[in-house]
């Protein structure tokens, strides 16, 4: 019981300083960014958040489900593994190349301004981290970018 406690705590200070810390720069922003500037970071969230929905498949889950099933055997194991990762790698792949067409080619077709291309493209970088990432992300929270 103390282990289950100990975990649970460490699993709740977690999600609460992430939750801080994402009400500390959505205060940030909204202090420090026009009221056009706030709407193409908006913009830039649903982008992102749209492309990382379309692109992650989530496989951490199926390692933990089928994982804890395949664990006598290794091999089958390590083969599960390696596919799961080489669809996350897939569709890193493929969300990037969606994400830096429309981000350079038509950024007015989501709605961002030609000079704020850039900052597109650094949520892009985001995309990048999280697709990729092996451990569980907080896209159910629809809080923005960060997790």
């Amino acid at each position: 019981f103390q282990e289950l406690l100990r975990n649970a705590s460490i699993l709740f200070g977690g999600n609460m300083l992430s939750s801080l810390i994402n009400f500390l720069i959505l205060v940030l922003l909204t202090k420090t960014l026009s009221m056009s500037d706030f709407g193409v970071y908006a913009l830039i969230v649903a982008f992102v958040s749209i492309v990382e929905r379309l692109t992650s498949f989530q496989t951490w889950q199926s390692v933990v489900y089928y994982g804890t099933r395949m664990k006598v055997d290794s091999v089958r194991l390590s083969e599960f593994i390696g596919a799961m990762f080489s669809l996350d790698i897939i569709a890193c792949f493929v969300g990037c190349i969606v994400f830096l067409n429309v981000a350079l080619f038509v950024p007015g077709f989501i709605g961002v301004p030609d000079s704020h291309v850039d900052s597109l493209l650094v949520a892009g970088v985001y995309l990048l981290i999280n697709v990729v990432s092996a451990a569980p992300n907080d896209t159910d929270n629809n809080s923005g970018i960060s997790s």
